[in-house]
């Protein structure tokens, strides 16, 4: 498990990871600038997936990840969206320097949950680019 792991440097390159995601969000958005946000977010996770062993769960999900990304450009250019992703990595962080696989768990639990909100946020925002029937 990626918290038995986890050393001390990969958690300082995590933390590197969310302060360029951080910074990213403080100039205005381009395309360039959303591109670098995902990558550094992606680049943040993909650490412990790396660290947990996990290389084939990472590709699988890399390949995966279209429409998820499209909710995220979405959502992550709301303010409150990115602040939250931010904040979430830095308790991430926390608890992995801590060793604390309960408090860790959880914050990613809520974290990575988020995308369910975001969907339907972005649905009654962006009507135009999803289709909410059922079975569409």
């Amino acid at each position: 498990a990626f918290i038995d792991k986890v050393t001390d440097d990969d958690i300082k390159r995590m933390r590197e990871y969310n302060r360029l995601l951080t910074a990213e969000t403080n100039g205005p958005w381009s395309h360039e600038s959303f591109f670098r946000y995902l990558s550094y977010d992606n680049d943040f996770h993909g650490v412990t997936y790396m660290v947990a062993g996990e290389q084939l769960s990472a590709a699988i999900i890399s390949n995966t990840m279209a429409h998820y990304n499209r909710i995220r450009l979405l959502a992550d250019m709301e303010a409150y969206c990115n602040d939250r992703t931010v904040s979430a990595h830095d308790k991430l962080l926390e608890y992995a320097k801590a060793r604390d696989k309960d408090g860790y768990r959880k914050t990613l639990e809520r974290h990575l949950g988020y995308i369910v909100k975001d969907i339907e946020d972005m649905g009654k925002k962006y009507p135009d680019y999803f289709d909410m029937q059922e079975g569409g």
